[in-house]
């Protein structure tokens, strides 16, 4: 679901499977950054965006979510 973490401005995007999940993920995006500076001990997480529905970024310079979460592990 989660689809690149832009480290200079602190915006994850997430990708959503489904519609519902859209609006839930963007109801509860407040959380969701809050739960990520939880994690990493840093307000490094500042935004949330829910893209639409299986659209796929492609940025250079974006860090992979993935490699983000292993270096910024506790």
């Amino acid at each position: 679901m989660a689809v690149t973490f832009h480290a200079e401005t602190g915006q994850l995007d997430l990708r959503p499977d489904s519609p519902a999940y859209a609006k839930q993920l963007r109801l509860i995006s407040s959380r969701i950054v809050a739960a990520a500076s939880d994690a990493v001990g840093t307000q490094a997480v500042r935004t949330v965006r829910v893209l639409a529905v299986g659209a796929r970024l492609f940025h250079e310079g974006v860090a992979d979510v993935q490699s983000f979460a292993t270096t910024h592990e506790t």
